[in-house]
């Protein structure tokens, strides 16, 4: 289960863990629980402290790890929400889930290059995965790859799930599209002004 789909549960009570050492496990129980309390109340910081002491205590529990990046994604550090996804790919290396979650926070950082790695692999662990061809529409829409944008955004909606922001982010990318030609229509049309003045002026 990815991080994305996790959130929710972040605002429910209740978690069953599993662990060897009865102690570490209620310990980690009790900081995970403290955690989600301080993440309702929107204190992500708290949240951030807990759960880092949750995974100390239980570095094998995968949904400590799962907190512990959405609540450092909250308080924007982008390269702790990066390892603690590293960290769960390591735990879970056939999770396509994880790959896309750090994906995104490669996304908001502008690095493309990783975040196409993430969503491709991504892709192969499960193939026709409408999530990762948005974030792949995502990522050409940051290179102001428009067209390309356009198609990973059809892939997405072809896959019929009837989620209706991958038609609002094809209709972003056809907008951002049209916009970008009529700026070269623009530029062509005053270059050409600009080598016909040229040519009219007396030498």
């Amino acid at each position: 289960m990815s991080a994305r789909g996790l959130k929710a549960v972040v605002f429910t009570a209740g978690l069953a863990l599993a662990g060897t050492n009865a102690h570490a496990q209620a310990t980690a129980k009790d900081l995970l629980r403290s955690g989600m309390n301080k993440s309702v109340n929107q204190d992500w910081n708290g949240a951030v402290a807990d759960y880092s002491q949750a995974v100390a205590l239980e570095p094998a529990n995968e949904k400590a790890h799962v907190f512990l990046g959405i609540a450092h994604e909250q308080v924007n550090d982008l390269d702790g929400a990066i390892a603690d996804y590293s960290r769960l790919i390591a735990l879970k290396p056939k999770e396509a889930g994880y790959r896309k979650d750090r994906a995104k926070v490669l996304l908001k950082k502008g690095d493309l290059e990783g975040a196409t790695k993430d969503i491709l692999r991504a892709l192969e662990l499960k193939p026709g995965d409408e999530h990762s061809y948005q974030l792949l529409g995502n990522v050409h829409m940051k290179k102001g790859d428009f067209n390309g944008a356009v198609a990973q955004y059809t892939k997405a909606i072809d896959q019929k799930s009837g989620n209706s922001t991958l038609f609002r982010d094809r209709a972003a990318a056809y907008r951002a599209l049209s916009e970008a030609d009529e700026k070269k229509e623009a530029e062509a049309s005053a270059e050409f002004k600009r080598v016909l003045r040229e040519a009219m002026t007396p030498k």
